[in-house]
């Protein structure tokens, strides 16, 4: 699951000592908790404490997709947290004082966009939102419920800006079928709020419907369109799995005959059930006498958004 960083893995093992998950919504600010992780990749099994600093913030981590060459952003609910944490950290526990996994590490936040420097603010997923997120990828394959658009959406510049454009989220494209076409969103329209929430960028666009949202839910959207201002009436579709084009853009690889068979073994052999259910399989599809090939997509490496800079 992209957005959130997590993975469910499954392994061949025996004798193994599980974690014993938490209840995150039981924390209090104050309270002790504890990292384990291998900071920069060298200290393994490396120990910090601090305490809860806050709980229930909307981080905005950002990273450029190296396909596309576009700048991403995710918004996450995390708990705010003093304990050391540096690159190395991510993906480790965070624990209670009963040995209860509360977060999982997932963010720091190393300075500002101007340039200051911060230290002692690290940020853990709540494990009440990563069960969830854990049962919806064994069971369906994908997280359910997120609420999708179809566009794709920037900044208005602040050039735009001063010369009396609103600010917003201006939208780049919308894929057809999607609920922004059925809506009547159009490309160039500059969206400014959604229902009573203010949108001025892109990441308040993704906090707004990522925190207030699920798919079938009904929203307003407020729109610039020229000189207009129109109201618009859209119901979320669900985000769901594209195989291999979500996070890959549109740049086409030129593979040959053996890569392309390598990747489709691969696919078969691999990708369980549950997910093939939402995969176009003609991304991956082998040659045929019957059928045109297609060349697979080439999947944008992960962030690493422990070292990204949260604004």
């Amino acid at each position: 699951e992209q957005d959130n960083d997590i993975a469910v893995l499954k392994i061949d093992a025996t004798g193994l000592q599980p974690v014993t998950l938490g209840d995150s919504d039981q924390l209090v600010v104050g309270e002790t908790v504890y990292t384990i992780g291998n900071p920069l990749g060298e200290l393994t099994y490396s120990l910090s404490n601090g305490l809860v600093s806050a709980l229930d913030r909307l981080i905005t981590t950002s990273s450029t997709n190296q396909t596309t060459g576009q700048t991403e952003t995710t918004t996450l609910n995390v708990l705010q947290t003093n304990c050391d944490i540096n690159p190395g950290n991510s993906g480790g526990p965070l624990f209670d004082s009963y040995g209860n996994v509360v977060g999982i590490v997932t963010a720091k936040y190393t300075q500002t966009s101007s340039g200051v420097s911060a230290e002692g603010l690290g940020f853990a997923l709540p494990i009440n939102d990563v069960k969830e997120i854990i049962n919806d990828l064994i069971e369906h394959g994908y997280v359910t419920g997120k609420p999708y658009l179809g566009i794709q959406v920037q900044d208005v510049s602040d050039e735009a800006q001063r010369y009396g454009i609103s600010a917003g989220a201006a939208v780049l494209s919308v894929a057809d079928g999607s609920c922004a076409q059925e809506a009547g969103l159009q490309v160039n329209d500059i969206i400014i709020a959604i229902d009573d929430t203010a949108i001025d960028s892109s990441s308040a666009l993704t906090a707004a419907l990522s925190s207030n949202y699920k798919a079938g839910d009904t929203a307003t959207l407020t729109v610039i369109r020229g000189s207009e201002e129109l109201k618009l009436t859209i119901t979320f579709d669900e985000e769901k799995l594209s195989a291999l084009k979500r996070y890959m853009g549109k740049k086409e690889l030129d593979l040959d005959r053996e890569m392309t068979d390598a990747l489709v073994k691969l696919y078969e052999k691999y990708v369980p059930a549950p997910v093939r259910e939402y995969i176009d399989e003609s991304d991956v599809s082998a040659a045929a006498p019957s059928k045109p090939r297609r060349s697979p997509r080439a999947a944008a490496p992960k962030p690493d958004q422990e070292s990204e800079v949260i604004q």
